[in-house]
């Protein structure tokens, strides 16, 4: 995965364009931190079970709480210190 223009601008300190939200930004999702996942694949290695190829189970790792993509432009507007996200329905 590519990090986006506006991420980018967040880490060089360049100001924000006024990027687009797409469809209404009520769309949800389960944010989760990617130091959150590395412990997530640690802790299911260090559970694995003792049994034969194909016994292994997958995982969903997740915070727990939905955000809308609305919210999270928001956000990154903020503190990038941009304008408030367009959305384009």
């Amino acid at each position: 995965m590519r990090a986006s223009a506006d991420s980018c601008s967040l880490i060089d300190g360049r100001p924000a364009a006024r990027r687009p939200v797409f469809e209404d930004g009520r769309q949800r999702r389960d944010f989760v931190h990617v130091t959150d996942v590395a412990r997530a694949n640690l802790a299911a290695i260090d559970r694995l079970p003792a049994g034969p190829p194909g016994s292994l189970r997958a995982c969903n790792v997740g915070s727990g709480t939905a955000t809308t993509i609305g919210e999270i432009a928001a956000r990154l507007a903020r503190i990038m210190g941009g304008p408030a996200p367009a959305v384009r329905r």
